[in-house]
């Protein structure tokens, strides 16, 4: 049961999220193949320890999305965030970063001037460190409208939300799908059902989470699952 104004709020959200999905696109063909990426939000330093070095073993890569002011922080969610010698050695590994604007905000809520402040902020944090050029961008929350998606393609090549799904066909590079292996995205049962999918055709599947700890965060997942998941992958 939600209030008047709860109510008209939440419907106000769905919208915007409903037309930014269908507004502002910028479609391209995915080149033949079957595709999956892992990425990282916010992210917390036992993703970078835990999940950096499982990633390794097999040889792959991930995206680390960073928003600058939770550099060298603690989270009551999740922990030890990541730190400026992380940056530099994901750098040095040839990890890909990502923006996920510099203060976690929501961006269907933002301005265009706090955007490209956002933008700015992060890029100079990434400087700093050694990061080459941003070529992604995850919304925080997924949250974003026209404007916002407009805004930031002019600044990154690919933006990135939550929605859950394949990428298939002609995409919207403005608004990539992606799954969360998080517990409130039903943990690794989405995500297989997708790699299942993707055995039947070609696509690009993006798998993101957060922290990686024996004891996550409703929004990460443990060491054994991550490990299973690659297994899964793997084969």
């Amino acid at each position: 049961m939600a209030d008047a104004r709860t109510f008209i709020e939440r419907l106000g959200r769905k919208y915007r999220s409903v037309t930014s999905h269908w507004f502002a696109r910028q479609t391209k063909q995915l080149p033949e193949g079957r595709y999956i990426s892992f990425c990282f939000d916010d992210f917390p330093q036992s993703a970078v320890l835990t999940a950096g070095p499982a990633l390794e073993k097999y040889g792959w890569k991930a995206t680390w999305y960073a928003c600058g002011v939770l550099m060298n922080t603690h989270s009551p969610v999740y922990g030890k965030m990541f730190t400026g010698d992380d940056l530099k050695q994901l750098v040095a590994q040839g990890q890909d970063i990502g923006c996920h604007t510099y203060h976690h905000i929501d961006c269907a809520q933002a301005s265009a001037e706090t955007l490209q402040e956002e933008q700015a902020y992060n890029h100079a944090v990434f400087h700093a460190h050694g990061v080459p050029q941003i070529q992604s961008f995850a919304f925080p929350f997924g949250s974003s409208t026209v404007r916002s998606k407009q805004l930031m393609a002019k600044l990154v090549p690919a933006l990135r939300g939550v929605q859950t799904g394949l990428n298939r066909g002609r995409v919207d590079l403005h608004m990539l799908k992606a799954c969360g292996i998080q517990q409130d995205r039903g943990g690794l049962t989405t995500v297989r059902r997708l790699l299942k999918s993707l055995q039947s055709g070609d696509g690009w599947l993006i798998i993101f989470t957060h922290d990686v700890r024996p004891q996550p965060s409703p929004w990460g997942c443990s060491p054994e699952a991550f490990e299973r998941l690659l297994a899964d992958v793997a084969h």
